[in-house]
This record gives structure tokens, C-alpha cells and sequence, in this order.
């Protein structure tokens, strides 16, 4: 069984604690543990006092399960799953999770640095049997008035595409401003990465054109190209309108 039992702490102050207790694979002698830490806001909690559930699978107690349902990669939204744990990486200074396919995108488009603290210390996650810190995020919505104080980090931004722009490569640029692509701010697909079958094609892009949406990625400035927000998943733009 994935769950051997969850054991629920919480302290005095809003933080959430979730130690979840996993078998280990070879020799199922000792178990290994995930500290989850919430740093939002649980003042609900904070009433109750310390204490243990003993729980089996399908017993789980709402709160709780909100908590772990809510763990999503920091770039695409995606939920993480702790069966492909393997697959899984953790900023060693905040405890944020990434899921392989945004690490891999961060070493490429942000230097390998955490989109919530900045941190070039990411690394696979492997369970030593210590107890393991992981941290939720939440990208924060930007403006026009406010994106640069946000370069290399995830946000969430939304507006209307008022021209689209190709490159002589390729590459696609969903500007949210009536400017040269150097100076606006845009949304941008680069030409591989619509051809991989990510749902970013170029009929999907173009369909865009005057409508609003709402997009999530990472906020960069290109030394060229100037701000923009990079995507590779068609389902990082959350809402169409």
C-alpha cells in the first residue's frame, strides 16, 4: 500500500504539518517520512491541539486531503503525484516541488533558478529516511504596471492579445501591448516546442488573436527581446475569453 499511515501535527502557530510514512521499497524495515509545510493561512487550525490519527487509505480527513490534492508544479500547474516520486525535484532552500519536465525547462529558460526563491539549488528528490520540508506555491498575479519586479519567477497574468508576432524562425509572440516585440510585453512560444504535440500549434496561437486569457509561466527579460512570459503547455493558459 502507497499509505501506511499519516500522522498529523499541528503546532501553535498556522503552519501545517503532514509526515506521511512511506514503505521502503528493499528492505521494509524502516519507513521514510515527508514533512509537508503548509505557509498559508490556517488560522482554522491554530485552536486545535497537537495530535495523532491513526488513518488507513481511504480515511482521510478532508483538510488534510485538500492540503496534499493542492501540491501542483510551481511553472505548469500540473499535480505532483508522490507515486512518481522519482520523478520529482525539490529546491533545497524553500522546499518547492518541480515536476522533471519544468526542471529540465529551468535549466534551459532561467539558469536552473527557483521560480519562488531564486535558488540555483534544486536536485533530484531521493527519500534518505530523514524528514523531508515541501512547501506549496501559488504564483502571484502581475500587471502591466508591475511585471518587471517579477523576472524569473512563475506568475499568473491576464490580459488581451492585441497583435501576434512571428519570428523568422518561428517562434510565436502574443503581444499584450501595441509595440515592437523588443518593447511590449508578450506571451511567447518558441517554434520547437510547437512541434511536440504540447497543444501550442500555430492554428491554436493564431486563434488567439483579440481575445483575453489568462496565462500562467515564467516571467522572463530576455537581453534582446525584453519581458515576456514563457510557456510549453498548452494548459498554462488557464482561461480564454
Amino acid at each position: 500500500m502507497f499509505w501506511d499511515y499519516i500522522e498529523f501535527l499541528l503546532n501553535s502557530n498556522t503552519n501545517t504539518r503532514i509526515n506521511i510514512n512511506l514503505p521502503d521499497r528493499k528492505k521494509k524495515k524502516k519507513s521514510k517520512q515527508i514533512q509537508f509545510v503548509d505557509l498559508s493561512d490556517l488560522s482554522n487550525f491554530s485552536q486545535k491541539k497537537e495530535k495523532s490519527i491513526q488513518l488507513n487509505t481511504t480515511v482521510l480527513i478532508e483538510e488534510y486531503k485538500e492540503f496534499i490534492k493542492e501540491l501542483k508544479d510551481p511553472i505548469t500547474g500540473d499535480p505532483i503525484e508522490f507515486l512518481e516520486y522519482r520523478n520529482l525535484y525539490r529546491c533545497r532552500n524553500c522546499t518547492v516541488l518541480y515536476l522533471k519536465e519544468s526542471f529540465e525547462f529551468l535549466l534551459q529558460q532561467n539558469h536552473g533558478k527557483c521560480v519562488s526563491c531564486g535558488a540555483s539549488d534544486i536536485e533530484a528528490l531521493v527519500y534518505d529516511g530523514e524528514s523531508i520540508k515541501i512547501q506549496r506555491f501559488d504564483p502571484e498575479y502581475v500587471t502591466l504596471d508591475n511585471y518587471t519586479f517579477f523576472v524569473g519567477r512563475s506568475v499568473k497574468f491576464y490580459g488581451k492579445v492585441i497583435k501576434i508576432l512571428q519570428s523568422r524562425r518561428g517562434d510565436y509572440a502574443l503581444m499584450f501591448e501595441d509595440k515592437p516585440w523588443v518593447e511590449g510585453f508578450k506571451l511567447v512560444v518558441f517554434y520547437p516546442i510547437m512541434n511536440k504535440g504540447k497543444g501550442l500549434n500555430r492554428l491554436f496561437l493564431e486563434s488567439l488573436m483579440g481575445k483575453e486569457i489568462l496565462v500562467r509561466g515564467l516571467l522572463k527579460k530576455h537581453e534582446i527581446y525584453g519581458y515576456e512570459i514563457l510557456i510549453f503547455k498548452r494548459n498554462m493558459i488557464l482561461d480564454i475569453k
